[in-house]
């Protein structure tokens, strides 16, 4: 149930009558940290438009790329929010805007320091951002964490607060409040920010290749503080990648053994001991490897090991098998992962 208009009143908001008219800019703001990354303290922030009407920026001081992005600060006492959420430098900034300015009907508001603040305006305009977000903004965040991941050294993009802000054509913050019902640990990389900015701009172009089942997944395994939900967030998008991108290449059968390249020979043929199928590829390790041959050139035969080693712990955990939480192959599988990622 909403707000009744006593409890509006109560809360000190004036009803207009008739209702007037508000005309915004909508922008959906999230802030990453960029962990397994350090900057030197003084590094410059690098922003930027990565598609049309989404910026990103990269830094070691959030109210410094804001100040860049939306030309204000976000945090009153910057050290003291980061504190809070036990968040860290260096970071990664989003801003998603609505293309145009958006003018609807305000029956409720009130003015606070300075903040317009209304009731149940800009619903519908804050879940098409989201949307945005989402096909835009999130494929990119996670193509910058697979480029600037190395061996032994796993970046992951932590997701610390998302805020829709909303802001008048003279430049007054709104805050518009939702009443109404509703049903809905790796190696340090010492980094330059403009490094990192460097490799945003390929992570921009390869973004609409992962499609948005992996982009959820990998977004999951990443966020996710539970070793156990982690790995299996991150195994699914590893196999859910392989299948989807060997599908598009419409191959139904594995060349002839004297076809394949010396050094894959014994583990592809280990791969069709069954003769009744003879080379039909069905088998994720036999889609793996037609892929690292022919298509993933920067992968080897170690990389095949490493795929059928994973799929043997996804099969040992789901079957039953006893394994120990905490010592699943998540950071392996994003390893993985993002070695293809960057080939996309």
């Amino acid at each position: 149930m909403g707000l009744t208009n006593y409890g509006k009143e109560m809360m000190g908001y004036k009803r207009h009558i008739p209702p007037v008219t508000i005309t915004c800019r909508l922008m959906l703001l999230k802030l990453y940290t960029i962990d397994g990354v350090q900057f030197e303290e003084a590094a410059e922030a690098q922003y930027g438009n990565a598609f049309p009407n989404v910026q990103f920026g990269i830094g070691s001081s959030v109210n410094a790329i804001c100040q860049l992005l939306i030309g204000d600060d976000y945090f009153a006492d910057e050290a003291a929010e980061l504190s809070d959420r036990k968040a860290q430098g260096p970071f990664l900034l989003t801003v998603t805007s609505m293309p145009a300015p958006i003018s609807k009907v305000c029956e409720w508001s009130q003015e606070i320091d300075g903040r317009l603040h209304t009731l149940d305006v800009f619903n519908d305009e804050k879940q098409e951002l989201e949307l945005t977000a989402t096909e835009r903004e999130v494929p990119v965040v996670l193509g910058l964490a697979a480029r600037l991941t190395k061996p032994d050294r796993i970046v992951r993009m932590r997701h610390i607060l998302s805020d829709k802000l909303t802001r008048t054509l003279d430049n007054q913050w709104v805050s518009d409040r939702r009443v109404s019902a509703s049903a809905r640990a790796s190696v340090i990389q010492q980094r330059t920010s403009i490094e990192c900015w460097d490799m945003l701009q390929p992570a921009v172009t390869s973004a609409p290749a992962l499609g948005e089942r992996v982009t959820r997944l990998m977004y999951s395994a990443m966020q996710e503080r539970d070793n156990m939900k982690a790995f299996l967030f991150s195994w699914m998008a590893l196999e859910v990648l392989v299948s989807k991108k060997f599908a598009a290449i419409n191959v139904r059968e594995f060349p002839p053994e004297d076809s394949v390249p010396t050094a894959w020979q014994v583990e592809v043929e280990g791969l069709f001991r069954n003769q009744h199928r003879g080379r039909e590829i069905h088998k994720p390790a036999q889609k793996f490897a037609y892929m690292a041959i022919y298509v993933w050139s920067s992968l080897d035969v170690n990389d095949l090991a490493e795929f059928k080693r994973l799929k043997k712990v996804r099969d040992d955990f789901a079957h039953g098998e006893p394994v120990e939480h905490q010592k699943l192959p998540t950071e392996a599988t994003m390893e993985l992962l993002s070695n293809i990622v960057c080939q996309l």
